[in-house]
């Protein structure tokens, strides 16, 4: 899993996406930043988000002086997103839980191909494991945005998944993801 350091991430913004009305959140991300049109595209259907001055429980991606907002889906996990003050999103965190391996491969596979028609370059990294289970990770980069995907398959139960995106790939260091 991907940590970043709250100091080090940048300040360059992205639109957030906070509309109460329901409607479709393509519709308010058309002409945003990477991020918001990611956050679009993991959240579906618009729901409005629960938003704080603090961030969720357990969550490690935090800027003071800014908010956190989530949502809880059942079919789509747990989506959040750090806002600075201006309320523009400057990181995403996603946490999904899946009925197995092959739901959870499924799942990156449609996310690689939405984000390489983005124009994001990618890679998958060598495997591993951890306390947590045996680890597959992605690493996608382009100038606007860096992307780390990780399915963590525990010796016994179902493969969930991991998903970090920030604003400046920078903040992805290569080193999280050795060449397979």
């Amino acid at each position: 899993m991907l940590i970043f350091g709250a100091a080090t991430l940048p300040r360059r913004t992205a639109d957030a996406q906070s509309a109460a009305a329901p409607v479709d959140s393509a519709e308010l991300v058309a002409d945003g930043s990477a991020l918001a049109r990611l956050t679009s595209f993991f959240v579906g259907p618009w729901r409005t988000p629960v938003c704080s001055t603090q961030p969720a429980e357990r969550e490690f991606i935090w800027m003071p002086g800014g908010d956190y907002c989530e949502w809880k889906t059942e079919a789509r996990g747990r989506i959040g997103v750090q806002r600075d003050a201006r309320r523009h999103v400057i990181a995403i965190t996603l946490n999904r839980n899946t009925s197995g391996e092959a739901q959870a491969r499924a799942i990156v596979d449609s996310i690689s191909t939405v984000v390489r028609s983005w124009g994001l370059s990618g890679r998958e990294c060598a495997q591993g494991s951890s306390p947590a289970g045996d680890i597959r990770s992605w690493i996608f980069k382009r100038s606007d945005i860096g992307l780390h995907i990780s399915q963590i398959t525990p010796p016994s139960g179902l493969s969930r998944l991991s998903i970090i995106a920030v604003e400046d790939p920078n903040q992805v260091p290569e080193e999280i993801c050795r060449a397979s």
